[in-house]
């Protein structure tokens, strides 16, 4: 089924079967999506605020960047499906499978970060553990908060357990080269040097 662009607002498809089916684009803010088969869909940048897709099962979807702030997912099946940069503000994931999910860039997992190298060549860097939300507990990384980081870009795997498995996450973190010292110019003191109008 092809839905790109379609404004379902409040649309009740409560038990469809929409596998496979393309909702690029579509606004499905408000609409009721519970036990609905939704296997394998494409939802690249979907609205689905504010929705109720409990019980959904969404395995393999391809969701990136979609709005699902606010939305009910209690005991959705998210396996597999990709996530990245889903907007998840407010979303309630109890009894969720997350199973293989990828959180990336989703508040599930830790921001970006860039700071600059000491003299050393490597920088110290922390960060906070992002706030779970209902039915997930962050876990943590393959890399611990207060770590020295190379000068580059690293990436840090992270994982999120839910009722029904765990989602992975990758952020990065940004070394900058040690910023360069400007030397003092030298102090010249009365008499030293030539002088400007010769000897």
């Amino acid at each position: 089924m092809n839905f790109v662009g379609a404004n379902l607002v409040g649309a009740d498809l409560s038990g469809g079967n929409l596998e496979g089916a393309n909702i690029h684009l579509a606004d499905l803010s408000g609409a009721k999506l519970n036990n609905v088969n939704l296997k394998d869909s494409y939802g690249l940048t979907v609205v689905l605020h504010a929705a109720d897709l409990s019980g959904t099962d969404i395995t393999r979807g391809y969701w990136l960047a979609a709005d699902l702030s606010n939305t009910k997912l209690v005991g959705a099946n998210l396996t597999d499906t990709d996530l990245a940069g889903a907007n998840l503000t407010a979303a309630d994931l109890t009894g969720a499978n997350l199973s293989g999910a990828n959180l990336t860039s989703t508040l599930l997992m830790p921001s970006v970060i860039y700071t600059d190298a000491d003299q050393s060549g490597t920088a110290a860097v922390t960060w906070a553990a992002p706030a779970n939300l209902p039915g997930t507990v962050f876990e943590g990384c393959d890399r611990t908060s207060g770590d020295r980081f190379p000068v580059g870009q690293t990436l840090v795997n992270c994982t999120v357990n839910s009722a029904g498995g765990r989602g992975t996450g990758t952020f990065s973190v940004h070394i900058n080269p040690p910023p360069t010292e400007t030397p003092d110019p030298p102090i010249i003191q009365p008499g030293e040097g030539s002088s400007l109008f010769g000897s």
